[in-house]
């Protein structure tokens, strides 16, 4: 019941939750996550999601979150229009005429 789960995990995450583990046996509890691993983990991220990553790193979800661009996670999403401004005198009608078959 009490085994940590890495099975299933990519390589590159397999290996930086390594790098976290060691770096909590290392410093005091609390202290701050270094830049480098915060950049590491935000390049994981984006690669295959937000809570995968933050689960498998033990870090915090909203911690990791605000540290990723917006772009990253609605890279797919849809775009916003952009409406034109209206022209006075532009205006044009379209006739529309069906031809009987």
């Amino acid at each position: 019941m009490g085994t940590k789960r890495t099975q299933g995990l990519p390589a590159p995450l397999e290996e930086l939750q390594r790098r976290f583990e060691r770096r909590r046996r290392t410093h005091k509890a609390r202290s701050r996550i270094s830049e480098p691993l915060w950049a590491a983990a935000v390049k994981l991220a984006g690669r295959y999601g937000l809570h995968r990553t933050a689960k498998a790193l033990r870090v915090d979800y909203y911690s990791l979150k605000k540290r990723i661009a917006p772009q990253v996670f609605h890279r797919q999403g849809p775009q916003p229009v952009k409406a034109l401004p209206h022209v006075r005198g532009l205006d044009t009608q379209i006739d529309v005429h069906r031809q009987s078959t």
